[in-house]
């Protein structure tokens, strides 16, 4: 019998461990410790059945959005652990939900070139969408960012369901000497595999080249890179898509994002710059360190960078500092603080014809004129647009989209005046 789901209790006791060096309610009683925690029970099932999931399915409600990718003529609009929604958007002011891709476990996909590179729990997909309403499968990398462990029944893990409970852990025993230890096997599993974004709905790209920047996957030359917490897993796609290298980082990997020979990383402690010039070994050259927080990065042209930090009491991205960093990197290998802009709330963003577009929550749409690359000069604030993040279509020069609380909408807006004005609206 395998012990990764004990292995996974124990992880989450030794954090209410140390929560007991303030929480009076953690009590040592005779030979036993009196707990409050967060308990874990594994979840088991057939992976091979799961695998052979129809791709193919009909339309379906949009319930939890996460990624959205942004075609000439079709939305691609992701289902949190589920699969991904194909909406008609030849008619921007009335997009049509026309079918749904069924892929169990994904939440992050990225599309190059037709095709949709998708994580599946342990796997990475390779989907052909050049007819969109009729995708198919052309490659599964199996186990391409973890294997499955298995139970005595030869059943796969395939997640966990958690429950606050109180139990006596016994002092002195097995179990409470693990508590303390920083379990191996939980992390092979949690840290390898993906995590879900930190931005509830955020853009991975368009067909017209626009990259998102709330991304855990992406491409340069030929390579289809993706992000789990802490590691960088390398896919040669020139051919058949095959893993070719696995790099080892830092904790808390957040967005990725290619800007020619490097790629960004936002973590929730610093920016990363790593060397991709040999693309299948990834280098790091350097990292600009900031306070805790969700880290989305934007690359411009070849010397600059714009970074979001984003923080909250209680929430994943725990700290006081909320703000736009703009940092000179034409020497990458020694990133340079030019400016902090405060914010709100500041999540995604996108660069159309000189402005600067920057979701701000609940606080709206900011603008910023950015011909002086290192001096954004504030435009203005669209505070009905309640926005997550934000990308221009690819072919329709004045329509930009949002994600955020009230769903994805669809903005026809004016250059000189940069008034947006809502064409369509896809509720979720």
């Amino acid at each position: 019998m395998i012990t990764n789901q004990n292995n996974y209790m124990k992880n989450h006791l030794s954090l209410a461990l140390l929560a007991c060096l303030f929480i009076t309610s953690c009590t040592k009683d005779g030979g036993t410790l009196n707990l409050t925690f967060t308990k874990s029970t594994a979840k088991y099932g057939n992976l091979e059945e799961i695998r052979n999931t129809e791709l193919n399915a009909s339309s379906r409600t949009i319930n939890n959005p996460g990624k959205i990718y942004i075609g000439n003529e079709f939305l691609l609009i992701g289902e949190e652990g589920v699969g991904i929604h194909v909406y008609d958007n030849s008619a921007p002011a009335n997009p049509v939900n026309v079918a749904f891709m069924d892929i169990p476990f994904c939440k992050e996909f990225y599309v190059k070139d037709n095709f949709i590179f998708a994580e599946s729990q342990y796997d990475l997909l390779k989907i052909n969408i050049q007819d969109y309403r009729n995708p198919f499968l052309t490659k599964r990398v199996l186990n391409a960012f973890a294997s499955p462990l298995t139970n005595d029944q030869g059943q796969q893990l395939i997640g966990f369901t958690y429950e606050e409970v109180t139990e006596k852990i016994k002092l002195k025993s097995i179990e409470y000497d693990q508590i303390a230890e920083n379990d191996a096997l939980y992390y092979d599993y949690t840290e390898s595999l993906i995590p879900a974004s930190q931005v509830p709905s955020s853009f991975s790209g368009t067909s017209g080249g626009q990259i998102g920047t709330v991304n855990r996957i992406t491409e340069n030359l030929g390579f289809i890179y993706v992000i789990s917490n802490s590691k960088i897993h390398v896919f040669d796609n020139n051919g058949t898509l095959n893993k070719s290298n696995e790099i080892e980082t830092q904790n808390d990997l957040q967005t990725i994002y290619p800007n020619g020979d490097y790629i960004f990383l936002g973590t929730r402690s610093s920016m990363d710059i790593y060397d991709v010039r040999n693309p299948e070994t990834p280098v790091e050259v350097s990292s600009h360190w900031h306070t805790t927080a969700c880290d989305p990065v934007l690359p411009y042209e070849s010397d600059v960078a714009y970074v979001t930090v984003r923080t909250g009491d209680f929430s994943d991205c725990p700290g006081d500092e909320n703000a736009l960093l703009v940092l000179d990197v034409s020497d990458v290998t020694q990133p340079e603080e030019r400016t902090a802009i405060s914010l709100t709330s500041p999540y995604g963003m996108a660069i159309e014809n000189n402005i600067l577009y920057v979701g701000n929550g609940a606080a709206g749409l900011h603008m910023y004129d950015v011909t002086d690359r290192f001096n954004p000069l504030f435009k203005g604030v669209n505070a009905a647009v309640k926005a997550y993040d934000v990308i221009p279509h690819p072919t329709i020069t004045n329509l930009i989209l949002t994600s955020g609380p009230n769903g994805i909408e669809q903005y026809e807006f004016n250059e000189e005046t940069l008034n947006l004005s809502l064409i369509s609206h896809i509720q979720i």
